[in-house]
């Protein structure tokens, strides 16, 4: 039984990796690699596309057998088994759902920070601890969450305002996204992602790499929306949440800050 269940948190861990493959796979568009495999594309036609498909799916598989071993070893047997086939079933579900990839970058975020935090072999609750996930007073944290959500409008308005003043509004690119999204998206983004973000970017990565660089990756996370606008209003609204963390000593505030953000920002875009 030793070496089916090694670690107590492999259920954590194995779920974290399913998530992590699953978008790998997607990100690598391995089903297209494993149809150029089996020949149903025109090698005539397209060759050049096939070849590095095919060379996508194997250096998913390298990765796919790296993870799937390392959690084996360290996790148990088990976990490495719901890893592998977690990670395949949310691979295909994906394909079905394309949206579903959107639901799974916040849990990642959430799974992977509350692991790093687990590393010294703390419990969850500790773990969520030293995240930020606990608040001295809850009115003290609401007040903040509610003072950050206006600021970051104040910096969405003067950033936007900015790029219009020279011609390089490019908001519309956001717009449209946020329109084609389906509710269950737009919900997540209002109720969920707010939690994974601000736990991954302000819980861990603020602690770890310092306000500035964890606000140049979070804006980063942001550049699927194709707006330069909105990778510099992540930015600078970023370095204000992390103000508000280090303010209030954890992620509650900015957590409410974020949500209200995005409510806002959702609102606005669907119906102003």
């Amino acid at each position: 039984m030793a070496g089916v269940v090694k670690r107590q948190n492999g259920a954590l861990f194995a779920l974290f990796a399913a998530m992590l493959l699953a978008l790998i796979a997607g990100s690598l568009e391995v089903h297209k690699g494993i149809a150029c495999a089996r020949g149903s594309f025109s090698f005539d036609i397209f060759e050049t596309a096939c070849m590095q498909r095919v060379a996508g799916l194997f250096l998913y598989l390298a990765i796919f057998a790296a993870v799937v071993f390392y959690i084996c070893a360290t996790h148990g047997t088990l976990a490495g088994a719901f890893a592998a086939v977690g990670s395949i079933a949310l691979f295909y579900a994906s394909l079905l759902a394309a949206f579903l990839a959107s639901l799974l970058l916040p849990l990642l975020f959430f799974s992977g920070a509350l692991l790093y935090a687990m590393g010294g072999g703390a419990s969850v609750g500790k773990a969520a601890a030293k995240l930020g996930l606990k608040s001295t007073n809850i009115f003290l944290d609401a007040a903040y969450g509610v003072a950050g959500f206006v600021g970051a409008i104040a910096i969405a308005i003067m950033i936007a305002s900015a790029f219009a003043s020279v011609g390089a509004d490019d908001s519309a690119a956001v717009r449209e996204k946020i329109i084609a999204m389906p509710a269950l998206v737009l919900l997540w983004a209002v109720v969920v992602a707010p939690i994974g973000e601000e736990v991954f970017f302000r819980g861990l990565l603020l602690q770890r790499i310092g306000a500035i660089a964890s606000s140049v990756v979070f804006a980063l996370v942001h550049i699927f929306y194709g707006s330069l606008a909105e990778i510099a209003v992540a930015f600078c609204i970023a370095l204000a949440f992390c103000h508000i963390a280090r303010v209030r000593k954890g992620t509650v505030a900015p957590i409410i800050s974020h949500a209200l953000f995005n409510a806002f920002s959702i609102i606005l875009m669907l119906y102003a």
